[in-house]
């Protein structure tokens, strides 16, 4: 059909080329119509229906199908029974997409607890692994503490019921050649049955170096090791015992082509010979048996052939290493090295038998140096005194002829005659006990724990109206005992909870700037003091303080002063005590103090009594001296003893040893007349025996 059977496209068409022929008119007009248009083209109506052209429409709709082969009825059959279809699928679609959804809700709700129940599992896992850890570290600890308590005990190795990984760990050297090695059993070899070895011809850079075999889980101390072995080559073969590892323990070392047997101590790798032997090492191709006996630190070592007993090679004392394990070691063997008959018996371990510690000494031995502080070796104590005044003790230098002395500065008033105590610190023990102490008025420091010694003390009093005392048994300020020395009187003083009592007295004038030296033994209840003046006077003093009574019967020792602002002490010292064979009140007699000298440092001044003794000791001090002084010496014996052996002491311990030697200056010359006048019989007996007494006699005259 043409443009005719579309009147209204040609219509549109032509209006749309033609230009239209409309009146000028502004904008705002044509906006209007514009704007207009649309609304009037969508309110138009509808066509009206137009029944040919619906015929026409259903004719040409039954042409075409006929065309094509298509039965309307049938096609309206297909479209009921596809609707039908559709319908009843959609029936059945429908719950199952609600199912779906529901489903889907589920999956993931289960997806998350999965998830959750995953986390859970991992954190239980993580804590399950940190426990399995901890408990593998304590089967390592138990596995160690089981081979500790189990591993001494006797073993012997039986191949046939076991492997030899089970037995024994292998380790190599570093820088080996020829390997690796290779060890284990073997069913039979040189008519021996079920024996261990290793068969490579490995070698190490040194003679400890090569392949070792660990027996496993063993930690033996003392026992006896028997075992053989065949060597197959000109290398070094060796047993270990007692070895932590390849480089700390012993080593037997047999080496064939050195020639010699040592027993080696390996520490840190490096050995040591503790034992050598040049005896050719060991024959090839013959079973040799080896005991090795350890005890504590000794070992002996017994090698022989299979047919013979072990004869000793080696004992050696060695503590380096007291337990370990055994081994086995191989190098350059050619043909490798088998060992059988492994047996270890432990023995008993010995209980070291230690001596007991040695009783402890008589008494503590102090002598006061000053080279120290008064802080660092003694402990003040002071009495309550109501102006507040402290002891103040020090070193000082250069008081009236001593070098250096102990001083006391203040004068302290306490309740019961209690002043400044000055008490020795450290614990210095003793069943019998002296003491020694020069003081120049001050404090007596105690300086001893215990009930029965003896003390000494020099003192330099610079106060009129003081006490100056040597304190024993003290305890506290509170309990204990003092000799004291006042301008009129010496006393022994008991105080017992801060209350005194004076149990004896002797009268004593006491003098100012002037050295005194005061001697206290105390023996159980008895006290026994002496004092020795500047002129010569000596006071004695004797009490009894019975612990029965209430009082002190133990503590320390000290010094004390009370009222007094300046004395000094010096010579403090403690020193064993000697019980003496006189009475109690002869204490400080000559005898005695000569038996006390002999507890010091010049006490062979005052042993030496006679003459022959005498010249036999100038010759040893004097033996690099010339001749004629150690001849003139026995006639200066005091003087030249007393210079030697007080030459790194206080010039006033050079003065005591003069004096105390000087009283035996009278025996000693009895005792060379004796000697002179048994020369003198000798000489004239007219024999043989008299002509040497002749020479000995002139020689005794030209000295």
């Amino acid at each position: 059909m043409g443009k005719q059977e579309c009147p209204g496209e040609a219509t549109e068409h032509s209006a749309a080329s033609t230009p239209p022929q409309l009146p000028l008119t502004s904008f705002v007009e044509l906006e209007s119509r514009t704007t207009a248009a649309p609304t009037t083209a969508s309110a138009a109506a509808p066509p009206a229906y137009d029944p040919a052209l619906a015929v026409a429409f259903e004719a040409a709709k039954d042409r075409i199908l006929a065309t094509h082969g298509i039965d309307p009825v049938a096609v309206k059959d297909a479209k009921t029974d596809a609707g039908v279809t559709v319908g009843e699928v959609r029936k059945r679609v429908k719950p199952a997409e609600q199912l779906s959804e529901s489903t889907y809700s589920e999956a993931v709700q289960l997806f998350r607890d999965v998830e959750t129940l995953t986390y859970r599992l991992l954190a239980a896992s993580a804590g399950a692994a940190t426990r399995l850890e901890y408990l593998q570290e304590e089967l390592k600890h138990l596995e160690e503490k089981h081979i500790a308590l189990q591993g001494f005990q006797s073993y012997q190795l039986k191949p046939q019921d076991t492997s030899f990984e089970k037995e024994f760990v292998v380790e190599d050297s570093s820088f080996t050649r020829g390997g690796p090695s290779h060890w284990g059993f073997a069913l039979l070899v040189a008519e021996h049955p079920n024996v261990f070895g290793q068969s490579s011809s490995i070698k190490g850079v040194s003679e400890v170096h090569g392949t070792y075999a660990f027996l496993r889980r063993r930690n033996l101390y003392d026992f006896v090791l028997h075992v053989e072995f065949l060597p197959m080559g000109s290398g070094g073969v060796g047993i270990g015992f007692r070895m932590k590892d390849r480089d700390n323990g012993y080593l037997l070392l047999m080496h064939q082509k050195a020639g010699k047997k040592k027993l080696l101590r390996l520490d840190k790798g490096i050995p040591k010979i503790v034992a050598e032997r040049k005896d050719g090492g060991f024959v090839q191709g013959i079973w040799h048996k080896v005991r090795i006996q350890a005890t504590g630190g000794h070992i002996k070592v017994c090698v022989g052939d299979e047919d013979a007993e072990p004869a000793e090679i080696f004992s050696a004392l060695d503590e380096r290493f007291v337990s370990g394990t055994v081994a086995f070691f191989s190098s350059a063997m050619q043909d490798g090295v088998y060992f059988d008959k492994l047996n270890v018996e432990a023995q008993p371990c010995q209980t070291p038998q230690v001596s007991p510690p040695p009783l402890p000494p008589l008494c503590s031995v102090f002598v006061e140096s000053y080279f120290s502080s008064v802080s660092a070796l003694y402990a003040i104590v002071d009495g309550a005194d109501k102006g507040g005044s402290v002891g103040h003790w020090e070193y000082r230098d250069g008081v009236r002829g001593r070098n250096k002395v102990l001083v006391q500065l203040n004068a302290v008033r306490g309740p019961a005659d209690i002043g400044t105590i000055a008490v020795l610190k450290g614990q210095r023990t003793c069943k019998h006990f002296s003491f020694h102490l020069t003081l120049k008025k001050a404090t007596i420091s105690p300086i001893y724990l215990g009930r029965n010694g003896r003390l000494s003390v020099d003192f330099f009093p610079q106060c009129t109206k003081g006490t100056i005392g040597a304190v024993f048994r003290f305890s506290s300020e509170a309990n204990y005992m003092a000799v004291e020395a006042t301008a009129t009187e010496l006393r022994l003083r008991v105080v017992v909870d801060k209350k005194a009592a004076v149990l004896a007295r002797s009268p004593l004038k006491l003098q100012l700037n002037g050295w005194h030296s005061l001697q206290v033994a105390f023996d159980g209840p008895r006290v026994v003091a002496r004092v020795e003046t500047p002129a010569g006077e000596t006071v004695k003093l004797l009490g009894e303080a019975s612990a029965q009574q209430g009082f002190p019967s133990d503590g320390a020792i000290g010094l004390s002063a009370y009222n007094c602002g300046g004395v000094a002490f010096d010579e403090f010292e403690l020193s064993p005590f000697v019980e003496p064979e006189s009475e109690a009140d002869s204490r400080f007699a000559g005898v005695t103090s000569r038996v006390a000298a002999t507890e010091k440092a010049w006490s062979p001044c005052v042993e030496n009594v006679h003459i022959l003794a005498r010249r036999e000791h100038c010759a040893e001090m004097l033996r690099n001296k010339e001749r004629e002084r150690q001849i003139l010496c026995p006639m200066e014996y005091c003087h030249e003893c007393c210079s030697f052996q007080t030459s790194l002491l206080s010039p006033n311990h050079k003065t005591r040893c003069e004096k105390s030697c000087m009283r035996n200056n009278e025996e000693a010359h009895n005792t060379e007349a004796l000697l002179q006048a048994a020369v003198v019989r000798c000489a004239k007996g007219g024999d043989k025996r008299s002509a040497l007494c002749s020479q000995v006699r002139h020689l005794h005259e030209k000295c």
